[in-house]
């Protein structure tokens, strides 16, 4: 079997703190990606990345029971939409961070970046990972084999360095079971969760390289209430 090959991920903390701007980078790729906290957006106008065509994912949690969302969008010039409203806001949801993606040779058109919106759009829904906020399915343009297939590079590469930015929206979650044959639960991965005051929590949870999971059956509170996975 060939064993595949390595890929280097940089990642530059430009403000020298975890909290702050990252600028993330991939060997051998035109692509380039930004990580700008909300209130910094308005102290990037000398990145001039930004101002480039390019797709851009917001995120942030949702007010009602605390699950994180994403908002998919594309841009002439990034930084000049994230800074609009979009319409999910009006129902109170606020994203906290901005994911941008452009090229360094500019190659990103209008065509290209709206097949790659509905692209990460279909893959954002396709995971259900987080809650989507588009209102809309974006429309597809039409592009050529050639150019679908570098943009299909373009999407992979994404999906690569997105999760080392903090953020997994085109993961499927982990499931407990499969559709063929049940996963038998060892006593020793398991995790039991109880607590009777205020609300009543009773969960039992399993470790994985994504955090806890909390399996079919159990109740849990979160700030806003208490969610029940039957």
């Amino acid at each position: 079997m060939q064993q595949s090959q390595g890929k280097t991920i940089s990642i530059y903390l430009m403000d020298g703190t975890s909290e702050g701007r990252w600028k993330a980078s991939l060997a051998n790729w035109n692509g380039v990606g930004y990580r700008i906290p909300r209130d910094e957006v308005k102290n990037c106008g000398d990145i001039a990345d930004l101002n480039k065509p390019g797709v851009y994912f917001l995120l942030g949690n949702e007010i009602e029971t605390g699950r994180t969302f994403i908002y998919i969008g594309e841009a002439d010039a990034v930084r000049t939409r994230i800074m609009q409203p979009h319409t999910f806001e009006e129902r109170g949801d606020s994203w906290t961070d901005a994911v941008i993606f452009v090229t360094t040779d500019d190659s990103l058109e209008k065509g290209r970046v709206k097949y790659l919106e509905n692209r990460f759009y279909t893959l954002a829904v396709d995971a259900s990972r987080y809650l989507v906020r588009n209102g809309n399915t974006p429309k597809q343009s039409p592009v050529s084999a050639p150019v679908r297939d570098t943009l299909e590079g373009f999407i992979s590469n994404v999906r690569l360095v997105l999760p080392t930015m903090g953020y997994r929206a085109f993961e499927p979650l982990p499931v407990p079971l499969s559709a063929k044959a049940p996963v038998v639960e060892k006593e020793s991965d398991l995790l039991y969760f109880s607590r009777k005051k205020k609300r009543v929590c009773n969960a039992v949870c399993r470790m994985t390289d994504q955090g806890f999971l909390v399996l079919k059956g159990s109740s849990i509170t979160l700030d806003v209430g208490l969610v029940s996975l039957d």
